[in-house]
């Protein structure tokens, strides 16, 4: 669901494996992690996997400069989470990839009240529905550009 055009922040990054796909097709990517511990096991996974992806320590899209990245990947954290950062970032990105683990509804339902294009993909993994957006933030424009 990742655009394959410009700079990815994978925000909550966790062992890195997306970071460093999406490095590896020849994005410029940025993940982060919110404390030195998770940042350190971060890039260590990274160093294992052997493709380079830089690293920041912080919250959120706090850590970049408006502008920075073009998409924003948040996969992985609870519904509440993504609205927390969503909500408490001073800039969004042109593309947004959201996949909560819960409270999904509370995700789609911030959606709607935007009215944002919304590319939604469901997947099912043992017995459990996930749901994931891809966003055009403010845009007229549903299908990311190639």
């Amino acid at each position: 669901m990742v655009p394959a055009d410009g700079a990815v922040a994978d925000i909550g990054s966790g062992h890195g494996a997306l970071a460093a796909a999406l490095a590896a097709r020849g994005q410029r990517v940025i993940a982060t992690e919110r404390t030195a511990r998770t940042v350190a096991g971060l890039r260590r996974d990274l160093a294992r996997i052997g493709v380079p992806v830089a690293t920041r320590r912080g919250e959120g899209l706090d850590v970049f400069r408006d502008g920075e990245v073009d998409t924003a990947v948040i996969a992985g954290l609870g519904g509440r989470s993504v609205l927390r950062i969503l909500e408490s970032s001073p800039w969004l990105p042109g593309w947004l990839v959201l996949q909560p683990m819960q409270d999904a509804d509370l995700v789609e339902g911030w959606l709607a009240v935007r009215g944002w294009p919304v590319v939604i993909a469901e997947t099912m993994e043992r017995g459990r529905r996930y749901r994931a957006w891809l966003v055009r933030v403010g845009g007229a424009q549903a299908v990311p550009p190639a």
